[in-house]
């Protein structure tokens, strides 16, 4: 599992007021969430009217399908024009694939210990009975 995080720090040029400041950011915001897979939120300067920092994030299972998402994302903000992208950092985790084969969790005979079963609750099995 790979989770891509880009972090974008907007200028918004002519924006005199939070009201102002804040109906955009809920654009970009909005329009970035329902067009690409991503999370989205405000993360810094949320009392400054004049700039903005954003952050999204994807998870996917591949580096470049990642990067094309958050790529798509800076590019659909700079088209809107309604800010200007000042700074941008990406990041990429990778947490590596869930394993829980790793020795540990083996019982005598080499069959898992653990698996996904183990950690639904009541709420997670419609078909289970009640006991």
């Amino acid at each position: 599992m790979l989770i891509g995080v880009c972090r974008i720090a907007l200028s918004l040029p002519g924006v005199s007021s939070l009201k102002e400041k804040r109906s955009i950011v809920r654009s970009v915001l909005e329009r970035a969430r329902h067009r690409h897979p991503v999370a989205v939120a405000e993360v810094g300067n949320q009392d400054r009217h004049e700039r903005a920092i954003l952050g999204f994030a994807v998870v996917s299972n591949e580096q470049p399908h990642a990067a094309s998402v958050l790529a798509a994302v800076v590019r659909g903000i700079e088209s809107e024009g309604q800010a200007t992208v000042e700074r941008l950092r990406t990041q990429f985790v990778s947490l590596g694939a869930f394993d829980l084969l790793d020795g540990d969790d083996l019982d005598d005979e080499g069959s898992a210990l653990g698996s996904w079963a183990d950690f639904a609750t009541e709420s997670d099995d419609p078909d289970e009975e009640e006991r």
